[in-house]
């Protein structure tokens, strides 16, 4: 039997979308949060607060679908770890890489008001941790031909860019006129941990005495690594003596990953509103430019040049080696490892933050009805964008203590799901849950060794935002419940 992929490029493909808030809470002006997408969009509420640490967001997402990792042979479906799985079909799907990112939010705190003059200041606090990772599609040969001599390996699209930090943020929306609303946030960062890989070039050219291995990378790392012990006689690093820093306690190395001006950054969100008649409003934004300089436990591991080395004896034919694929994978990474000449310092770094471009268009046919497009464009370090597009009906009366949108959104990939909101009021105590993304189909997935795996059947985008605010003044306006407050008459 011939051997296939490491089990995990099947698994992450399983993972699955991407922001601060899901952006089907754009258009609901019942929720404070909706200014988080835009720093322009006024909330109804006249002042919010959002209950402490109640108000998170969690994203992931691949630009490949389950589905794909899975094909059907009978009654069975075959992964690529079993022998008769097409290839081709995987590597017109994967392009160059597989892209994966994630993003957790959490609110710490976040509160408003409107001014007398119409006008809305807000002020937050929050926890943010985004990773995104590329595997490149070589990686797939490996599974699928293995790594007889004469195999060239193009690994330049392997990336991994993840930080954690601390966002201080003030934003000031400001209604010009009875048309032009404009906003700004400000934020200040400060970084918790981080790790970076910048990667110029990365081949290995597999041969019968001897492998030979280009590389231009380099590490970049903000985190406790103990590296004093790490450095040979030649002055490069031996990556086995690498490892975290010992602390007495657990609570230490929490301590010590805290938040530190050391890693100091900036970000800056800019939106605007315009108001084309009573009908129809037309908004954009840009959120999440900025960066952060890491200055605290930095390492730079740098590799340039070329190498060779005995690589290792794996055979995809013989028997014996069946088991031992992913062994085999693995002395495979550490040999480059091992004779790779990688070079150590302590300079500082900057990452860059997630940038987002949010379009939309609304059209209002009655006070309590919102019927919206939204374009939204994110930019991935890893070198990829995604786009999405949304249509939606949002639903926001004025007495009736509940607001809902419920939309479709299709992306650029391919896919499409349908999207929904829910905002709940009990008194001043407000709840809300929305997703970007629902699967409306689940398979089972029976492989031919027997195990059984669900997953959805053409999705690989999801996301999920939940919070509970206190409003004050929750009914707004009902003609104009965006725009400033003189000469509009209150219900």
């Amino acid at each position: 039997m011939k051997n296939r992929l490491i089990p995990i490029i099947a698994a992450l493909a399983c993972t699955s979308a991407a922001g601060q808030v899901s952006h089907t809470l754009y258009y609901m002006e019942s929720v404070p949060q909706t200014n988080i997408l835009n720093p322009a969009r006024q909330p109804r509420a006249n002042k919010y607060i959002s209950v402490p640490g109640a108000n998170a967001y969690v994203a992931a997402s691949t630009n490949l679908r389950p589905l794909d990792f899975f094909q059907k042979d009978g009654d069975k479906w075959l992964t690529p770890l079993n022998n008769g799985f097409d290839y081709d079909d995987l590597y017109d799907n994967y392009k160059k890489r597989l892209a994966i990112d994630a993003n957790v939010n959490i609110g710490i705190l976040n509160f408003g008001w409107r001014t007398s003059d119409g006008n809305y200041w807000t002020f937050s606090l929050s926890e943010r941790v985004s990773a995104d990772a590329a595997l490149p599609a070589d990686l797939l040969k490996i599974g699928d031909r293995g790594l007889p001599s004469g195999t060239v390996l193009d690994f330049a699209t392997l990336g991994i860019s993840a930080m954690a930090y601390s966002e201080l943020a003030a934003s000031y929306s400001y209604a010009f006129d009875d048309q032009w609303t404009f906003g700004v946030r400000a934020k200040i960062l400060a970084g918790s941990a981080a790790a970076k890989m910048r990667n110029s070039k990365f081949s290995i050219r597999t041969g019968e005495d001897k492998w030979h291995v280009e590389t231009d990378l380099e590490i970049l790392t903000s985190f406790p690594l103990e590296t004093t012990g790490c450095i040979k006689e030649d002055g490069t690093v031996e990556f086995d003596s690498v490892d975290v820093r010992e602390f007495d306690e657990d609570r230490d190395l929490i301590k010590h990953l805290i938040p530190s001006l050391k890693n100091p950054g900036f970000g800056i969100d800019l939106g605007a509103t315009y108001k084309f008649n009573d009908n129809i409003r037309f908004s954009a934004s840009v959120t999440d430019l900025g960066f952060i300089s890491w200055g605290r436990d930095v390492s730079r591991f740098k590799s340039d040049g070329d190498f060779d080395f005995h690589g290792i004896n794996y055979n995809l034919d013989n028997p014996e080696h069946n088991d031992d694929f992913q062994n085999a994978v693995d002395d495979a990474v550490d040999s480059v490892l091992t004779n790779c000449q990688v070079t150590l310092n302590h300079s500082r770094f900057a990452t860059g933050l997630r940038p987002s471009v949010y379009l939309g268009a609304e059209y209002t046919p009655v006070y309590f009805l919102n019927l919206g497009f939204l374009s939204h464009t994110k930019f991935h370090p890893t070198h990829r964008v995604n786009q999405d597009f949304n249509i939606s009906a949002t639903l926001n009366p004025y007495k009736f203590p509940a607001s809902a949108t419920f939309g479709y959104t299709i992306n650029t990939l391919g896919l499409s799901s349908a999207s929904f909101g829910l905002a709940v009021r009990m008194g001043v105590l407000q709840f809300y849950a929305m997703t970007d993304y629902i699967p409306a189909k689940y398979n089972v997935y029976k492989t031919t060794d027997g195990d059984e795996i669900p997953a959805p059947h053409n999705i690989s985008n999801v996301n999920v935002s939940v919070g509970l605010n206190l409003l004050f003044g929750s009914k707004g306006y009902r003609d104009r419940p965006m725009t400033q407050t003189s000469s509009i008459i209150t219900e």
